[in-house]
């Protein structure tokens, strides 16, 4: 038995656990328990923690009916369940999990010189173990990827942006339907590649319509355009697709990135007065899922970042503090603000540990 301690304010809480799966192979996760915390310490007693008796396995081939090995495949529950094996030379893989649904997948790596291997990143698919041990197979097929999509990176003047830590990603396109919920829809990367020195990207690719966005770094000083609509026909030509459904041949795919000039500023505080004892970053996500961005906390509990207008959620967490003053390393409740034009101001109040144990 493994002993913890964990201090909290008086509340509700969900106690779940995380297990390694590397580490203790064939162990499952118990289901999470609500407790309530008041002023003396709450004994959870021991945990135990399942065995897992289930399987999932099968074959991964390409479209021309041969195995693939050196593949990961992979499987995962929203209660945190993770198991991952590499196909052998026969492209066959094994996992092993517990009760409950499932979502299998595989990813395709990278060669060693960096460039992507010729298949198409497919769907996961669902699975459900309703006994202990139960065996299910799920098998897929790689679709081989037929052509090389280019494609380059402009500012708002239609210059090449250079030397910009971004990457392109690739999305299956898929046409929703008012009947099936939002939740049934997998968002399948179909690739994703780094975007070079001189702002140009390529990735290898099939026939079909896919989403086209960019993923930057919070300090990138650019924002980040929706997803692209863009559509590959047998022949290898690429177009672009408008909402008006009316297709443009293109040569290559541009994606074109706005300069943010709105910034948010503030201070960490207790009271009137700044503290500065420690060291650790803000965290800011766009409530639309269009953005993120995170800074350093500075020395005089400051901190700055440049964010694109709209609504976002700031969140931080201390990394040291070198006073011990005491103060949690992360907020109870997460802070909202509408970033406008120009300069946004929010400052953080640190709370204090409470002095509740829970073991």
């Amino acid at each position: 038995m493994v002993p913890f301690s964990i201090p909290l304010k008086s509340g509700e809480y969900e106690l779940s656990i995380w297990v390694d799966q590397w580490a203790l192979p064939g162990v499952g996760l118990p289901d999470p328990k609500v407790y309530r915390v008041r002023k003396s310490a709450v004994d959870v007693g021991v945990i135990q923690l399942p065995t897992m008796d289930g399987n999932i396995s099968g074959t991964l081939l390409s479209s021309d009916d041969k195995p693939l090995g050196e593949i990961e495949v992979w499987c995962w529950n929203d209660r945190g369940g993770w198991a991952s094996d590499t196909t052998d030379k026969d492209g066959k893989y094994s996992l092993t999990v517990g009760i409950g649904s499932w979502e299998v997948g595989y990813t395709i790596p990278w060669n060693p010189d960096g460039s992507a291997k010729p298949f198409i990143q497919g769907s996961p698919k669902r699975v459900r173990i309703t006994d202990s041990a139960q065996s299910k197979t799920v098998d897929f097929i790689v679709k081989s990827a037929g052509n090389t999509i280019e494609g380059i990176v402009l500012d708002s003047n239609n210059n090449p942006i250079s030397n910009l830590d971004g990457w392109v990603y690739v999305k299956e396109y898929i046409e929703q339907d008012d009947e099936t919920p939002l939740d049934e829809y997998f968002e399948n990367y179909v690739a994703d590649t780094w975007v070079d020195p001189s702002g140009r990207f390529s990735f290898p690719t099939a026939s079909g319509t896919y989403l086209v966005g960019i993923w930057l770094p919070g300090e990138s000083g650019y924002s980040a355009p929706a997803d692209l609509t863009y559509r590959v026909d047998d022949s290898g030509e690429l177009f672009a697709v408008s909402d008006s459904g009316e297709d443009s041949n293109k040569t290559r795919i541009e994606i074109v990135l706005n300069e943010v000039n709105s910034t948010l500023v503030g201070n960490f505080r207790k009271g009137t007065n700044n503290i500065k004892t420690f060291t650790g970053e803000v965290y800011a996500m766009r409530l639309d899922a269009q953005g993120w961005s995170s800074t350093n906390i500075k020395s005089d509990g400051s901190y700055k970042m440049k964010l694109p207008t709209g609504e976002w959620m700031i969140e931080y967490y201390v990394m040291e503090d070198s006073a011990n003053t005491g103060y949690q390393p992360y907020p109870d409740k997460s802070s909202y603000i509408t970033i406008e034009d120009g300069e946004n101001t929010l400052n953080l109040i640190f709370q204090r540990w409470p002095l509740c144990p829970c073991h």
